[in-house]
C-alpha cells in the first residue's frame, strides 16, 4: 500500500487517535491533506472534534474515580493542578474551552478538574463546546496553510508530494522527539513518570 492510499483509508482512524491526545500536528496535516484533495474537510474536523471529546472525557473520568493514584503515577498530571485549579476559579465552564487550547495542559487538564468539585454534566457540555470550536480552528488553519502552500508552490501535484512527505515525516519525527524530550525532562527533573 503506498502513503496516498494509507493516507485514504487510515487517515481519519489517524485523526481521531490523535486527537484523544494532544493531536494538533497530526489534525493540522489531516486538513491540509484535505485542502489537497486526499481526505474531506468535514470528515477531518469530525474525526479530530470527537476524538478530542472522547478523551477529555475520559481523563475527566479518571480524575474523578482515581485522582489520588494519577497523581501519584503521574507527576505531570500534578504539576498541573494549580494552573488548572485557577483557571477553573475564575472562568469555570470558560476554562474547560480554554484548557482545548493549551498545550501542555489539555491532557492532564481534564483529569485535574474530574478531581475537583464540577460536575460531570456541566463538564460534558463544556468539553463539547470546546471540542467544536477547537475542530474548528484548527481544521481552518490546516485547510489554510494548504491554499497557502497551493498558491507558493503552484503546481498541485507538487504540493500533494511535499504534503504526502511532510506526513511520513511527522508520523515518525513527532512520536520520537516526545519521547525525547520526555526523557530530557526527566532526567533533569529526577521524575520518573509523565502522563
Amino acid at each position: 500500500m503506498n502513503l496516498q492510499a494509507f493516507v485514504e483509508h487510515y487517515g481519519l482512524a489517524a485523526i481521531f487517535v490523535a486527537a484523544i491526545f494532544e493531536g494538533e500536528t497530526i489534525f493540522l496535516i489531516g486538513a491540509f491533506l484535505a485542502r489537497v484533495g486526499y481526505l474531506e474537510l468535514p470528515a477531518v474536523m469530525a474525526a479530530a472534534g470527537v476524538g478530542a471529546f472522547v478523551g477529555d472525557n475520559f481523563w475527566f473520568w479518571v480524575g474523578r474515580h482515581h485522582g489520588p493514584a494519577l497523581l501519584r503515577r503521574f507527576p505531570r498530571v500534578a504539576q498541573a493542578v494549580p494552573r488548572v485549579n485557577a483557571l477553573i476559579a475564575r472562568w469555570r465552564f470558560l476554562a474547560v474551552v480554554m484548557l482545548r487550547f493549551a498545550v501542555g495542559l489539555r491532557t492532564p487538564g481534564p483529569a485535574v478538574i474530574g478531581m475537583g468539585p464540577m460536575p460531570g454534566w456541566q463538564f460534558v457540555l463544556a468539553n463539547a463546546l470546546g471540542a467544536v470550536l477547537w475542530a474548528l480552528v484548527i481544521g481552518g488553519l490546516g485547510w489554510t496553510f494548504g491554499a497557502l502552500a497551493e498558491r507558493w508552490l503552484g503546481e498541485a501535484r507538487k504540493v500533494e508530494e511535499i504534503a504526502l512527505g511532510l506526513v511520513a515525516l511527522l508520523l515518525v519525527a513527532v512520536p520520537v522527539a516526545r519521547v525525547i524530550l520526555r526523557r530530557l525532562h526527566e532526567r533533569a527533573t529526577g521524575t520518573g513518570g509523565a502522563a
